[in-house]
């Protein structure tokens, strides 16, 4: 209550002229009283209602929408005694309906013993014309904002008249919007003032060069944010399209409630330019040096920090061997670096010769150059390190040029021979070393291939008289020499790979051909260390993509061979190949698992498998040859095939490789398969998985299906089968079994079915030792592991039409060529190798063609100009050949003035397998290119190609 009339007209009289509405509040009773109304507000409302019911109404019901929630807040009762604690004014400006703009304030009157707020006055003020004088006064300040710019710009404009360059004001907005331009920014990109801003879009964002821009915004934002200042380069376009190098400071500026951006822009193309030419013949000193040297790099002794990378000849980074990132300091880098090489001083009280403070009180002394002696135990060398020590003209710092040499066998040698012989002994050096390095690394992926062919080789010799028996040994010789001559093809392109240069082609793949070929070239190896091996396949509905097969090979036989490498005698491995679901239309999603039961590796190792040269320190695998460098150029390969390599490990359980590659499908990879509808198949293999995944093969292509897990219980059931009448269409069983193999599994099998039903057995091994034993048990026919659906689909439909399982498609190339006939075709052959050129004549002629050989390319160009036009239909190419190579022949024959030359096929026949040589040869006129050594299934399909289809 208020306490007194008097006190209620003392109010009034004092601020009524000022609100036109007053309310007082007390909370200690929940009652309000009007000091005065406005003529329409709340006239049908008297002394003594609710606070908070008026509060609610005059909120809803006459303010503006958009400052309702801000007007409640301010009049929230229950957050007074927070709002009051320093303050005994509050206020709140708002827009109320059908008066405009007002202010709410709210005067405290009492609080209780408590300190909480007791009553207090709610006034509403009209400031329409407040409003409008406050607008107008911000008008004329960003009028004298833009007046002062403009002078401020005037007075720029002079000062910077004859300096290539000038400035512009912007916005701090996302964009850099222009507020000013001068004409000399504009004239310095070739523009006048309208036509820069209609080029940037008025953006000084849109001046970078996009190469620059995500850089430059990220320098510019870093800068302003610590210190309202900044300084970058950039590249920026003119109007001719020519680039120019700007240099660009600024800084941010606060005025009349503004912020902008004063930027300043100096051309610097020609110093930019000088300084890139001077970059460049240092770097090329630096070169020059480092063609006599282990490694030389200059740093600043002043500083003491070294800003770039030093790399052996040798290709070894110590920095990244010592997990150093630049910027660092030299005296630590030093540090680590004696750490690793152990260096044995020859001299006296060298420990410090070479440190930094040692260089700087050498410098003062006068010095210009220091040079020691060490020697090394990593590889039994004598190095020379020299010092060349110089003074920056500008910074007035200390420079040194650190540079290394091998001086051991120059010590060695007499001093009248030291300074001839140094440059030669070095460089065959570094030749026996580089080979020797080279050899070490590739040892392990050479040696693979190397074992098969020599193994096949041997095991052919001795059964000369059984033609089966030779006949897959010379299989098997040529799988492993195709992959010997995909690792030479790599030892060629081997710095592409380390560079990052590597191309991948774009072939068409059967993946169940390149895991056999992976199980084919890594046999043996398992069986010498008498591994047991799990292969298994899952939801595999493509088998036909592209891809790159030598390189996908290349992954898994460097991955697969490292499992069979150190996984101890008697272990298991395992492939598993499954298909995941794809996002992307016409790519599929494949998971290839290679695991092991091997030593593991310790979780640190893990993480830098990937770099290039690790090796785990492990005594246990120390004769294990390895180069470090497989899992790098494995996981760039999959990554190239868009894909990854990830990898799980446990010390003394083995570990896990998995390869996801994304790779394009074949069209109509589609395979009938009606005839299999009905069949009654039982699968048998001791592995619950294989048995599972093959029988939900099986179900998809309509088969029935049932699986036993041991040869015993294959017996009973097809014995039971028999005798219910429910007989099976084929028994697939594997060979491999604890207890009973597929063999015995097979005679009790085939005492219970009879002769007409199929034995197939299905394995991982090499089973040419069991063939014949398993041929008299009753085995109709073979199977490879995995069990993918396409080959299972060809071995059930052979059967399906009573064809004979053991014939096979026949593998040799020149029974292959003598199935198809080019009788009356002419091919013109060019070839210098003798040796070559008759097995080419031989395997030609087996086809009914007309060869004419020549030896070279000039001979070629005679011999197309001498016959009649139409005479050749053909013409094989080699490419290195002498008086004319393969290249210009081709060019001089095109240009022959006769109506064939334009259209007959020439194919390119050469070693030279890169990328690039395909495209050489396309560009010299040739149609088509096909790598040496000649595959003849290859050369086959493109003489029906450019014979017959065409």
């Amino acid at each position: 209550m208020i306490r007194t009339d008097a006190l209620k007209e003392q109010i009034i009289a004092t601020i009524s002229k000022m609100y036109i509405s007053m309310v007082y509040i007390n909370l200690k009773d929940n009652e309000g009283f009007f000091i005065s109304k406005h003529h329409d507000f709340f006239t049908e409302y008297k002394d003594g209602f609710v606070p908070n019911e008026i509060i609610d109404i005059y909120c809803s019901e006459y303010i503006e929408g958009g400052y309702q929630a801000q007007v409640t807040e301010f009049l929230d009762l229950s957050s007074l005694d927070e709002r009051f604690a320093d303050k005994e004014i509050l206020s709140c400006e708002y827009r109320r309906l059908g008066i405009g703009w007002c202010r709410g304030t709210l005067f405290l009157q009492e609080k209780d013993e408590d300190g909480k707020v007791a009553s207090f006055i709610f006034a509403v003020q009209i400031i329409d014309e407040e409003k409008a004088r406050g607008l107008e006064l911000q008008r004329k300040i960003a009028e004298a904002n833009r007046k002062q710019i403009q002078d401020l710009s005037m007075q720029l404009e002079t000062i910077l008249g004859g300096i290539n360059g000038g400035f512009h004001v912007e916005h701090m907005d996302d964009n850099y919007t222009y507020a000013y331009v001068s004409e000399h920014v504009a004239e310095c990109f070739g523009y006048n003032i309208a036509e820069f801003i209609e080029a940037t879009n008025g953006s000084a964002v849109n001046l970078i060069h996009e190469d620059d821009r995500q850089r430059v915004l990220e320098e510019i934002n870093l800068e302003l944010e610590a210190k309202n200042m900044y300084s970058t380069k950039f590249r920026a376009k003119t109007k001719d399209g020519s680039v120019k190098w700007i240099m660009n400071t600024g800084k941010k500026v606060e005025e009349y409630g503004n912020t902008y951006l004063y930027s300043f822009y100096l051309d610097v193309t020609e110093l930019e330019m000088a300084n890139r030419k001077l970059e460049k013949e240092r770097k090329q000193y630096q070169e020059a040096l480092m063609d006599d040297c282990k490694f030389a790099f200059v740093f600043d002794v002043t500083e003491g920090v070294v800003e770039e990378e030093f790399i052996l000849t040798d290709g070894f980074n110590p920095m990244r061997a010592m997990g150093l990132k630049l910027p660092t300091e030299f005296d630590s880098l030093l540090e680590n670096w004696f750490a690793i090489i152990k260096p044995q001083f020859t001299e006296d009280n060298v420990q410090n010769i070479i440190g930094r403070q040692f260089l700087l009180n050498k410098f003062a002394e006068g010095e210009r150059k220091v040079e020691f002696e060490f020697f090394v135990d990593r590889d039994g060398s004598v190095n020379r390190i020299i010092g060349l020590l110089s003074q920056d003209e500008e910074t007035g710092h200390v420079l040194a040029c650190i540079i290394c040499y091998d001086v051991t066998e120059i010590r060695e040698k007499e001093k009248r021979t030291r300074m001839a012989l140094r440059g030669a002994y070095e460089a065959a050096q570094y030749a026996n070393q580089a080979k020797s390095d080279f050899m070490s690394r590739m040892s392990h992926d050479i040696r693979t291939p190397m074992n098969a062919i020599i193994g096949m080789t041997t095991i052919a010799g001795e059964h000369l008289d059984e033609p089966a028996r030779v006949k897959d040994c010379l299989n098997k010789i040529s799988v492993s020499s195709r992959h010997l001559l995909s690792l030479i093809n790599e030892v060629l392109d081997m710095s592409k790979i380390e560079a990052g240069k590597l191309e991948l082609k774009e072939e068409k793949i059967n993946l169940s051909e390149i895991i056999d070929n992976l199980l084919l070239i890594t046999r043996q190896q398992i069986m010498d260390k008498n591994h047991t091996l799990n292969v298994n396949i899952s939801n595999v509905e493509h088998e036909h993509v592209f891809g790159d097969s030598q390189r996908m090979l290349q992954v898994f036989i460097n991955l697969f061979s490292n499992a069979i490498k150190y996984t101890p005698d008697g272990g298991e491995i395992g492939i598993s190949v499954s298909e995941k679901r794809s996002s992307l239309q016409g790519i599929g999603c494949f998971e290839f698992i290679f695991s092991d039961t091997g030593i593991g590796m310790s979780k640190e190792f893990v993480k830098k498998i990937f770099e290039p040269f690790a090796r785990a320190e492990d005594a246990r695998i120390s004769k294990i040859q390895g180069t470090g460098l497989g899992m790098v150029i494995a996981k760039t390969i999959a990554q190239m095939m868009n894909g990854d390599i990830t990898v799980e490990s446990t010390e003394g359980e083995g570990s896990v490789f998995t390869v996801t590659l994304n790779l394009k499908l074949q069209e109509n990879e589609d395979v009938s398969y009606e005839e299999l509808k009905g069949m009654n198949v039982l699968v048998v293999d001791d592995d619950e998985d294989t048995c599972i995944n093959a029988c939900s093969m099986l179900n998809s292509l309509g088969v029935e299906s049932s699986y036993v897990l041991g040869g015993r219980e294959a017996i009973d059931r097809t014995k039971k089968a028999v005798e219910a009448k429910e007989e099976f269409s084929a028994v697939i069983i594997d060979w491999k079994m604890p207890k009973m193999d597929g063999v015995d599994t097979a005679k009790g099998v085939r005492a219970n079915i009879g002769k007409d039903v199929p034995i197939i057995i299905f394995s991982a091994y090499d089973w040419s030792d069991i063939e014949a034993e398993a041929h008299a048990a009753g085995v109709d026919a073979f199977m490879s592991k995995p069990l993918f659906k396409s080959r299972l689909i060809n071995i059930l439909k052979s059967f399906a039409v009573a064809s004979n399982p053991g014939d096979g498609e026949q593998s040799d190339s020149i029974r292959s060529a003598k199935k198809v006939d080019f009788t009356g075709y002419h091919i013109l052959l060019a070839e210098d190798n003798e040796l070559n050129a008759e097995i080419a004549i031989e395997i030609l002629k087996t086809t009914g063609v007309n060869v004419t050989h020549v030896w070279n390319g000039q001979e070629a160009v005679d011999k197309m100009a001498e016959v009649e036009e139409g005479y050749y239909n053909l013409i094989l190419m080699d490419v290195q050949m002498p008086v004319m190579n393969g290249y210009d022949a081709t060019r001089e024959i095109r240009s022959l003035d006769r109506k064939d030359v334009k259209n007959i096929p020439i194919i390119a026949m050469t070693a030279n397998a890169f990328a690039e040589d395909v495209a050489t040869a396309h560009a010299a006129g040739m149609n088509e290119h096909m790598a040496k050594p000649i595959d003849i299934g290859q050369l086959i399909e493109g003489m029906n190609k450019w014979l017959l289809e065409a």
